[in-house]
């Protein structure tokens, strides 16, 4: 039988995310190049992205698909998405980065999700009326509906966060593969594959002239506890010292980018730019920041893979206990480089070791590239095998 695969990036939903529409497009041209004879299809939500990347992928002899979102009931969307991918014989499904819909969903609660998908086979209406939700369930319940009616497809999730809801418990009997690239501790041990470390190889060769000693941005809300539903504490201590740490790169003379949004003492600010403008930053910066992501023992493995691609040296946090993330458990010599190297800050002393470094920014850059992760990751032929593995 031959092969029709679909990809699909739940973050070409918007348009805050460039650099993952392009993974998703670059993965589909180098399954083209792996066997032209597949059919290859790419799925946008978004028009806008749609049109920026039709005539690209056209190129590559890849078909770009818009699904409508102005839908008005369940059925509808569920009629025209299946008759849309059954046209095209899908049988295969890469879905990456199924976006973490905190207001609707917190927290990996696949049973609740799967609750709600029920109600919209019962309730054609359900949540219809309520954007924020039907646009979240939009990049679920279309997936599940179809899996449902086509139990012999193979789904594909490609998972980049620890706190993605996991299909396999979203659809009962699903012909299934998890691929985490980066093994966590609270999610179970099961594939390896390098297919999202991609952007290290297709971006290889860019180059940009460097504007900025240091750019970074991130959120916090520091109304939650530390405690609470995983916050993190150092996002928190930053978010309420933030005036202090701005202070600190500019007494050491730096140019530099720092942007947040945060609530400390019922005060907001959001000085936050779009992933777009914030990508073009770090390609412009000599040093960006690496924080844990929604727990202490989660590390940011794409916010460092993003950072090297565009030769933006990230410090690491010093806040975190790395020896108990699983990743540097595998990944030990890019712990021991940072440290034998100084390279884990807090974030207010970061100006002066920037000050102190800058000088060997080429250097530290090269030594990183050069170690065995990275290695791994810039030859073409680890990719080819890893998707052939999944196809």
């Amino acid at each position: 039988m031959s092969k029709n695969i679909l990809l699909f990036c739940s973050f070409t939903f918007r348009e805050m995310y460039p650099q993952r529409i392009m993974w998703v497009s670059e993965i589909a041209k180098l399954i083209k190049k792996i066997n032209n004879d597949y059919g290859v299809s790419v799925l946008f939500f978004n028009k806008t992205m749609f049109k920026r990347h039709k005539d690209d992928l056209e190129k590559s002899n890849i078909n770009s698909l818009l699904i409508n979102r102005n839908f008005n009931s369940w059925s509808e969307l569920y009629n025209d998405f299946n008759e849309t991918l059954e046209s095209l014989n899908i049988n295969t499904i890469i879905y990456e980065g199924a976006k973490i819909a905190f207001k609707v969903c917190h927290f990996r609660n696949e049973h609740l999700m799967k609750h709600w998908y029920e109600e919209s086979k019962k309730d054609d209406f359900a949540y219809i009326n309520f954007n924020f939700s039907k646009f979240a369930y939009l990049l679920y319940f279309p997936f599940m509906n179809f899996l449902e009616k086509h139990k012999n497809t193979r789904f594909i999730h490609i998972i980049d966060d620890p706190m993605e809801l996991d299909f396999s418990k979203l659809v009962d009997d699903l012909n299934h593969i998890n691929v985490f690239e980066y093994k966590v501790n609270y999610r179970p041990k099961n594939e390896d594959n390098i297919i999202l470390s991609y952007p290290l190889y297709y971006l290889s060769n860019n180059h940009t002239d460097k504007l900025y000693d240091f750019t970074f941005g991130f959120s916090s809300d520091g109304q939650i506890h530390a405690n609470e539903q995983g916050n993190i504490v150092s996002r928190i201590v930053y978010s309420e010292h933030f005036d202090y740490i701005n202070d600190k790169f500019k007494q050491h003379d730096l140019k530099y980018n720092l942007y947040v949004k945060h609530k400390v003492k019922e005060k907001s600010v959001n000085t936050l730019i779009n992933s777009l403008k914030y990508c073009e930053k770090i390609k412009e910066s000599y040093f960006t920041f690496v924080l844990p992501s929604y727990r202490m023992d989660q590390f940011s493995v794409l916010r460092l893979i993003e950072a090297i691609a565009y030769n933006c040296i990230p410090l690491f946090d010093a806040s975190v206990n790395y020896d108990n993330i699983d990743f540097f458990k595998q990944n030990n010599e890019i712990l021991q480089y940072y440290r034998d190297n100084n390279l884990i800050v807090t974030l207010n002393k970061a100006p002066k070791l920037i000050k102190e470094i800058k000088h060997n920014h080429e250097n530290i850059l090269k030594d990183i590239k050069n170690l065995e992760f990275f290695q791994k990751r810039s030859d073409i032929n680890n990719y080819i095998n890893s998707i052939k593995s999944l196809l």
